[in-house]
């Protein structure tokens, strides 16, 4: 399952809304049958960082399309099971 769009705005950060999200993510995958969460990152530190946190990891066989479309994204997999 592919991991579209998160973003939570800076005054909102830190405060464990992100990790909300990622995990209610993380749970309707799950329910729709999915292994993995497919995520194209943006590249910054932050974003890589919480990503990381989360148990995601970068993926040795990105989605070209996805890697072709935005090249400077880092392109992550993170497990749903």
């Amino acid at each position: 399952m592919i991991l579209n769009m998160m973003h939570v705005s800076a005054d909102y950060r830190g405060k464990g809304i992100g990790r909300q999200l990622f995990a209610r993510g993380k749970e309707e995958a799950r329910k729709a049958g999915a292994e993995v969460l497919y995520i194209s990152a943006c590249s910054s530190e932050e974003t890589i960082a919480f990503y990381k946190a989360m148990g995601a990891e970068i993926t040795e066989n990105p989605i070209r399309e996805f890697a072709d479309d935005e090249p400077y994204d880092l392109q992550m997999i993170c497990s749903v099971v």
